[in-house]
């Protein structure tokens, strides 16, 4: 069978139909428009999940622009979320000339006490459960790289953490997934996470200088602040809008 011809690039099937409508779209105003939306956060690194303050204002923007543009029928429709409002974290190095390392977080883990968790910064290699073996978490702050060939999702690797007693994780990608060419971006993505202990992760270049510090110490002092506000019974919106179809108006294409 020969290979499918591919449009777009998303996996979809060209036909003359899909290819006029997405030859329709006007590359530079969704430029712009992303933009907008960019713009809205939590903070000044950004975070806007759904279901929190930051949340509603990006939808009432798109909803805005629906209407301006010409949709019909626009409208916000809710659903039940779990609302992780992030407001940034750090991981301040308590040694002589130690500096503190911007981070973020993944819903829904919790955040700390405002003044921060002071705690010793532990080694555990991959975070496997072989990596535990001689080392003392209890109450501690486990330092991992992530290595997605070897533990898929971070929060398999914070699991593993809190099993052994860990109070919380810090990691960095090993294989720079997910990760800007520089190694000074932070990201966040689906961390699949449980809501009992802080996991950051931080850029690859400040998770290389961690390391570094830990390299010969068993352990090294930091602070960990997580600026986190949940509210799990919260409620998220899906912004609808129609163009209603001149020559099958009672056929419908979906974008999302």
């Amino acid at each position: 069978m020969p290979p499918t011809t591919n449009d777009n690039r998303l996996g979809t099937k060209s036909v003359p139909e899909e290819s006029a409508f997405r030859r329709a779209y006007d590359g530079a105003y969704l430029e712009r428009f992303a933009g907008t939306l960019s713009r809205i956060g939590m903070y000044e690194m950004g975070f806007r999940p759904a279901g929190t303050e930051a949340g509603h204002r990006a939808g009432a923007a798109i909803e805005a622009e629906m209407r301006r543009i010409g949709l019909a029928d626009v409208r916000r429709e809710p659903f039940p979320v779990y609302a992780w409002g992030f407001r940034g974290a750090s991981i301040q190095v308590r040694t002589p000339g130690g500096r503190t390392v911007a981070a973020s977080s993944f819903p829904p883990t919790p955040g700390t006490p405002p003044q921060g968790m002071a705690a010793e910064l532990v080694d555990v290699g991959l975070g496997t459960a072989a990596d535990y073996d001689g080392r003392d978490v209890r109450g501690k702050l486990a330092f991992a790289r992530l290595d997605v060939n070897v533990m898929r999702w971070m929060g398999v690797l914070a699991y593993e953490a809190e099993l052994h007693g860990a109070a919380g994780v810090v990691f960095y990608d090993l294989n720079g997934y997910a990760q800007h060419p520089s190694g000074d971006a932070l990201n966040t993505h689906d961390g699949m996470c449980r809501d009992t202990i802080p996991v950051l992760q931080i850029s690859v270049n400040d998770g290389r200088y961690l390391a570094q510090l830990l390299e010969g110490n068993p352990a090294v002092p930091v602070t960990l602040t997580s600026h986190v506000d949940a509210q799990p019974a919260g409620t998220g919106h899906n912004v609808i809008g129609i163009l209603p179809g001149l020559r099958y108006p009672g056929r419908f294409i979906t974008v999302g």
